[in-house]
C-alpha cells in the first residue's frame, strides 16, 4: 500500500465500541455482538505493512482495551489508540502514568456521563464523546465535565442522518449554550476545545476524514475496508493487509467528485463517506441533516469569533463570512444565485 495513504486504522476487535458515526455490530436480538479480536499473527502483518509503507497506526481497542501482546508487538511505533473509557478507568496505573507508550484517546458515550468524572486529571489530552439524540440537551453539561479533564473534546452526533427538525433545532440551542460558555472563557485566556464549535474557527480549508484516500481500515481478520463502518456493517472487503486496496470507483472518494461538498466551507465537517453511503447510497453525497447541522456549527463559530472580536480578544482569528443558506445543496438547486462563501 502506498500513494496518498498516511495511516492504517486497525480494528483490534470487530465488536469493539465505535469512535465515529458508525455503531458497533449487534447480534440477533439487538445485543452487542460477541468479541472478535485480532490475533497477534494478523497484527504482526499489519505492523510489517505499516513499517514497509511508513504508515502511522490508528488503533481501535475492544471493550477490554489493548491486549498486552499487541502492545508489546507495537513497541514504540507511532500510534494512537481509541479506547473505551470504561476500559481505561477499570485498572488505572498506580503511578498515574499511561500504561502504554502510545497515546490513548478515551471514548465516552453520552448515556454514561458519570464516567467523565472518573477520568484522571491531566492524563489525556483528547477525548471522544458520542452523543445520542436523547442526550443532546445534556451535551453542554457533559462537555463541561470532560473539559475539566482534557483539553479537546471531539463530539460525534450519533444517528444524525435520522434526525428530524426538532432534533436540529435542539442542536442549535445547544450550540448557543456552548458559545455562551466559551465567549467569556476565551476572552479570559482559556483554550478548551469542542469540535462542534472551535474547530471551524481556526480552519481555512477542509479537515475531512478522507477514508479510503488518506487511511484504510484493517479488520481483525486482516481484510481491508474503506473505514471501520463498512467493516462493522459487513460490507465486502477491498483487499488483504499487505496488498493494495481495490476500491471500486475510487475517484468518488475525492472532494472534487463531491459536487455538494465542493461548494461548502463548513470545513470542520468530516464528510463521512460511510454516513453518506448509509443515508443516500452514494459515498459522495451527504445527508441533508449532516449539512444542516454542520452549517449551524459554522454559524456558532462565526458568532463566537464576532463576540470575541467585540471584546478585543483573539483578533488573530479570521472572521467567518455570513451566508444565506444552511445546506449547500441550495447552491446547486438555484443555479448559484445565493451568495457563496468567499
Amino acid at each position: 500500500m502506498s500513494g496518498a495513504l498516511q495511516s492504517l486504522v486497525v480494528m483490534l476487535d470487530r465488536a469493539g465500541p465505535s469512535f465515529c458515526y458508525y455503531d458497533p455490530p449487534r447480534a440477533d436480538g439487538g445485543e452487542p455482538a460477541p468479541a472478535e479480536p485480532m490475533s497477534a499473527a494478523v497484527f504482526e502483518r499489519v505492523l510489517a505493512s505499516a513499517q514497509r509503507d511508513d504508515l502511522a497506526l490508528q488503533l481501535i481497542a475492544g471493550a477490554e482495551g489493548v491486549p498486552a501482546e499487541i502492545a508489546e508487538l507495537l513497541g514504540d511505533y507511532p500510534a494512537v489508540c481509541y479506547t473505551p473509557a470504561a476500559a481505561l478507568l477499570e485498572q488505572p496505573p498506580a503511578d498515574g502514568a499511561p500504561r502504554t507508550p502510545f497515546e490513548q484517546i478515551p471514548v465516552f458515550e453520552s448515556s454514561a456521563p458519570e464516567l467523565c468524572d472518573e477520568l484522571p486529571l491531566g492524563r489525556y489530552n483528547i477525548a471522544v464523546l458520542r452523543v445520542a439524540r436523547e442526550d443532546l440537551g445534556a451535551l453542554p453539561e457533559t462537555w463541561r465535565r470532560l473539559a475539566e479533564r482534557v483539553h479537546r473534546v471531539v463530539v460525534v452526533l450519533r444517528g444524525i442522518d435520522r434526525w428530524d427538525d426538532d432534533a436540529l433545532a435542539e442542536h442549535e440551542r445547544v450550540l448557543a449554550a456552548i458559545g455562551d460558555v466559551l465567549a467569556p472563557a476565551y476572552a479570559e485566556g482559556a483554550d478548551a476545545e469542542i469540535s462542534l464549535v472551535t474547530d471551524r474557527m481556526a480552519l481555512d480549508g477542509p479537515r475531512h476524514c478522507n477514508a479510503g484516500v488518506e487511511h484504510i481500515t484493517v479488520a481483525p481478520d486482516g481484510t481491508l475496508h474503506i473505514c471501520p463502518g463498512f467493516a462493522a456493517d459487513g460490507k465486502p472487503p477491498i483487499g488483504e493487509v499487505g496488498g493494495a486496496p481495490r476500491i471500486p470507483n475510487p475517484e468518488l472518494l475525492a472532494l472534487e467528485r463531491a459536487p455538494i461538498c465542493s461548494l461548502c466551507d463548513a470545513y470542520h465537517c468530516r464528510r463521512c463517506v460511510y454516513l453518506n453511503q448509509r443515508a443516500t447510497l452514494e459515498v459522495n453525497t451527504p445527508p441533508s441533516q449532516l449539512c444542516r447541522a454542520s452549517h449551524r456549527e459554522r454559524e456558532a463559530s462565526r458568532q463566537l469569533i464576532d463576540r470575541l472580536h467585540a471584546r478585543g480578544a483573539l483578533r488573530g482569528l479570521r472572521p467567518i463570512e455570513p451566508i444565506g443558506y444552511d445546506d449547500p445543496l441550495e447552491l446547486l438547486l438555484d443555479g448559484g444565485a445565493r451568495k457563496r462563501p468567499a
